[in-house]
């Protein structure tokens, strides 16, 4: 019981609470760009330094497309570890009894092979784009 409250909390504290603030963050960065590439479009044409603009228009269409698709695994992440929570909290209040202990412990299980998977999801972006913590390097180039 305690390795499922302890699980819990863990989730909670580092993967679900930081998660809606990023998920703010990114969607004012997708609409500062959005407004920048407006401001860039209205300009086209009028500026002296066109080819400039243009290739920061080119830039910013790439990255609001990019950033697009990046929101909605962003939104699902944290929809998918706010579930998850549930497979670690609720059973542990209503599961109290010594015989219930290996229907709590698959819940247990079960939240542990989600935490595992959007790990997983995480990482394989991780390793697509390059950005892995040094740590991570160090022991994957070896």
């Amino acid at each position: 019981i305690a390795s499922g409250v302890i699980n819990g909390y863990y989730l909670a504290l580092v993967a679900l609470f930081p998660n809606p603030f990023y998920c703010l963050l990114f969607r004012k960065m997708l609409h500062r760009n959005e407004a920048h590439f407006g401001r860039l479009s209205e300009l086209r044409g009028k500026d002296l330094h066109d080819a400039y603009s243009l290739s920061i228009r080119v830039q910013l269409k790439e990255n609001i497309w990019t950033m697009q698709k990046i929101e909605y695994a962003m939104y699902a992440l944290t929809t998918v570890l706010a579930a998850d929570l549930l497979f670690v909290f609720v059973p542990s209040l209503s599961l109290d009894r010594q015989e219930d202990l290996p229907a709590l412990q698959w819940f247990t299980v079960a939240a542990n092979l989600v935490v595992a998977m959007c790990l997983f999801a995480a990482l394989s972006m991780a390793f697509h784009s390059d950005l892995l913590p040094i740590t991570l390097r160090r022991y994957i180039r070896k």
